[in-house]
């Protein structure tokens, strides 16, 4: 029965050690912004901080449009002194010069997280559109404070408690803030009145229902007190400004703009909503503000880690990322060049496989043009270039396809005795070959987008071999041997998964950074986490070989071998030439590599049959292949 209680009291003072931070940058703005400042305070009952600025000893931002204090005029700190002495009596405050030798930004966010912020109010006078710069405070602050940020268009006339409220939603969180605030500027017990607004669509009978129900699903994420009681209405038009225009102009005071991606959100700041509710005739003199939700921490860890890497690596330039694009989107495409170097790159493979030949495979991997499609494909999640990802997922599908059909002839076409040691190395990956890949997708993005080190592309792909596995499913499905073609099949998707987050990482690292609007990260994260859920799927069987290998491969090698070895290698013309263990579908066992001059006789295999029993394990399967082998003697030699 006490826990509930003990939770509201730590809530209640953890709100408490929060407080309201209200930028002013001229004497103009203060009695604005400081009286809101007053109206949130009071209701989130959380102590007000004033920062002013008023001269050039604060390192300035290009953009900046104030000027230093002429003597004998009023300064911006004791307005905002003389403001803040004017409040009413219960709401605490505080004026907090900002610190020297810091730009305005970097003052203003020391000053948020020492007193714990849970909303900035700054003000935006509009300023010439030639004189506007990214880094211009209050777009600076929008982007940057870590708290829910409310950005009000200063205006003239006093600041009183709103009667009438209208906050316009969207479906995204930053709606939900705006509704919060807006909730929170009002007063139930006068009859103050707080509308939602939603301009749905027309499209059909419904629409006005499906509007409604959006609207409630933004009541329901803003956590709105009990007393508060929201008017919901919903505008049926495919023209938003005009809507929220028309909506605006019937005699509400104050009107918050939510929207549901940054790339709206910025619009609507920096361009339409806000210019045109303030520059439209016959206007009731409302208020405009627009509302950015608190930075979820993820969000904050990553633009941490963002600077990181802009200070650690350095950064490509804008010259080196259009280049790689050109690049990787001109290699991604499927052509007959792309055709023709798939189909010969995986011929030779096949051959140098069936051969037991590790030059000719080593070759093989030069010639396939697998990873460039690849690279594209992390470079796409990087950007949010959906056609991009697209063609490089057709060119792998299509080469993958293409490659297994040409090894799967070349298995028909030759005839396969038995697994050479090369088919037989693809068909049992382990966690390994996973690490393998993704370091070497991350040094194969890098060389590709650095001048002077493309020379390494070729060791890279040697690494990461690609084709090699793709011919090996093909030789072994002509075959018959499933078990090694899902192992090769394993093997590749295991380099392209890995392939493809390495490169990722890497561009990501080199400067070339993600969309910041909602609708264009959402396949992003799609993809990725699909990614990484197969990651996390392939691990389970690769792990599994890679503790097989090193559970079971010492005990046979470094004492039951040896037993095995002498008997095999008295029989006349044979050798063991490797022996190891497998664990798939079939079960468990023993697989012998066996060199001899003739197949082996029934006779032959039983008895290795029963002495793999009795020298390793009784319960163990037991796989024999023969590699048959001629010796000849030069002519007037001695045999």
């Amino acid at each position: 029965m006490d826990l509930p209680f003990k939770f509201v009291i730590r809530t209640r003072e953890a709100q408490s050690r929060m407080s309201i931070v209200t930028v002013v940058t001229s004497c103009d703005e203060v009695a604005q912004l400081v009286g809101w400042g007053e109206i949130l305070a009071r209701s989130f009952e959380q102590p007000l901080v004033v920062v002013p600025f008023e001269n050039d000893k604060i390192a300035t931002e290009a953009g900046d449009t104030s000027t230093a204090t002429r003597p004998g005029t009023t300064t911006v700190r004791e307005t905002a002194i003389a403001a803040c002495n004017a409040l009413v009596d219960g709401v605490r405050h505080e004026v907090v010069p900002p610190q020297e030798n810091q730009t305005r930004t970097q003052a203003v966010l020391a000053v948020t997280r020492a007193r714990k912020a849970s909303h900035l109010i700054v003000g935006k006078q509009p300023i010439p559109r030639k004189q506007r710069h990214p880094l211009h405070l209050p777009r600076a602050l929008f982007e940057q404070a870590p708290c829910t940020v409310v950005l009000i268009r200063v205006q003239s006339g006093d600041v009183t408690k709103p009667k009438k409220v209208l906050v316009a939603v969207a479906s995204g969180p930053h709606s939900a803030s705006a509704l919060r605030v807006g909730a929170h500027a009002v007063d139930p017990a006068t009859g103050s009145e707080l509308t939602a607004l939603r301009v749905q669509p027309l499209a059909g009978e419904e629409s006005t229902a499906v509007g409604e129900h959006l609207v409630d699903r933004v009541i329901m994420s803003a956590d709105l007190k009990d007393n508060v009681r929201v008017r919901k209405k919903v505008i049926l038009s495919d023209q938003v400004w005009p809507a929220i225009s028309g909506e605006a102009q019937q005699g509400y005071d104050l009107v918050l703009v939510g929207a549901s991606h940054v790339g709206v959100l910025r619009r609507a700041l920096f361009g339409t909503v806000p210019d045109r509710l303030l520059s439209t005739d016959n206007k009731p003199g409302a208020t405009v503000a627009i509302v950015r939700r608190q930075w979820p921490l993820l969000a904050r860890l990553r633009a941490r880690i963002e600077v990181w890497l802009d200070l650690a690596i350095p950064q490509l330039t804008r010259t080196e990322r259009v280049d790689v694009f050109e690049k990787l989107q001109t290699g991604s495409r499927w052509n007959f060049d792309f055709f023709l170097l798939i189909s010969l790159s995986t011929a030779i493979a096949s051959l140098g496989l069936l051969q037991d030949s590790a030059a000719v495979v080593i070759g093989a991997m030069l010639v396939a043009p697998l990873m460039t499609p690849l690279l594209g494909a992390g470079l796409s999640l990087v950007q949010g270039n959906l056609p991009l990802i697209r063609r490089t997922s057709f060119s792998i599908g299509l080469g993958f396809f293409t490659a297994v059909a040409i090894g799967s002839i070349a298995g028909l076409s030759v005839g396969v005795p038995s697994l050479t040691p090369q088919l037989l190395a693809r068909g049992a990956p382990n966690l390994l070959d996973l690490v393998i890949a993704f370091l070497s997708g991350i040094a194969a993005a890098h060389c590709s987008s650095r001048q002077g080190l493309s020379a390494a592309l070729p060791g890279v792909a040697i690494a990461a071999a690609l084709v090699p596995p793709i011919a090996t499913v093909g030789i072994c499905l002509a075959a018959g041997e499933t078990s090694t073609a899902r192992g090769a099949a394993l093997l590749f998707g295991t380099n392209v998964v890995a392939i493809v987050l390495g490169a990722a990482v890497s561009f990501y690292g080199g400067g070339i950074r993600p969309p910041k609007a909602e609708n264009g990260r959402r396949w992003v994260r799609q993809v990725m986490l699909g990614l990484l859920l197969i990651l996390a799927v392939l691990t389970v069987p690769l792990g599994s070989f890679l503790v097989a290998n090193l559970a079971g491969s010492p005990p046979l090698e470094r004492t039951d071998q040896r037993a095995l070895a002498a008997a095999i290698d008295s029989w006349p013309g044979c050798r063991l030439e490797r022996a190891r263990f497998y664990d798939d579908d079939s079960g468990q066992g023993v697989l012998l590599e066996i060199n001899a001059p003739a197949p082996l006789t029934k006779q032959e295999m039983n008895f290795i049959v029963r002495l793999v029993h009795r020298e390793v394990s009784p319960n163990l399967g037991v796989r024999i292949q023969t590699q048959l082998v001629h010796e000849a003697t030069p002519r007037g030699a001695k045999p």
